[in-house]
């Protein structure tokens, strides 16, 4: 089995056919180029297309079935609604607020710079209670 590898962007629908018409498997990452009707048409020997992800809007998912090929995204299965690399950054979000909130990083910081740093510190520096409080999150992606 032979791999190539490109990290450039072909700009040109002649170049993507060009040069991925003689592969039978296509591992794509990101939404660099459109797997479309235009491509898709190109490519007789595609039998499988990956991408990484859970989902990648330059793919025509309904087109590739109808013509055969096979195309698989990433996900992490045990997630529910939330597949792929979703959770892991939704996980990290909340890690970040609770740090914050808890005030992880400054406590942290004095621990390991003071060693008598167990006594109480100032009402400032207090990490604070999430009781009660109200998060609004708004989504810029998808």
């Amino acid at each position: 089995c032979d791999i190539d590898f490109y990290s450039d962007k072909m700009e040109d629908l002649q170049g993507n056919i060009d040069r991925l018409r003689p592969y039978n498997v296509i591992c794509c990452n990101r939404n660099r180029t459109a797997f479309d009707e235009s491509l898709l048409s190109q490519l007789p020997n595609l039998k499988l297309l990956t991408s990484t992800g859970p989902g990648n809007q330059s793919i025509d998912v309904t087109l590739a079935d109808r013509m055969g090929i096979t195309v698989c995204m990433t996900d992490h299965p045990g997630y529910g609604n939330l597949r792929g690399s979703a959770m892991p950054t939704v996980q990290q979000a909340w890690s970040l607020i609770l740090a914050y909130y808890r005030k992880v990083h400054f406590h942290s910081n004095r621990l390991k710079s003071d060693k008598n740093a167990w006594y109480p510190v100032g009402m400032k520096d207090q990490p604070q209670s999430l009781v009660g409080k109200t998060l609004g999150i708004i989504g810029l992606g998808n």
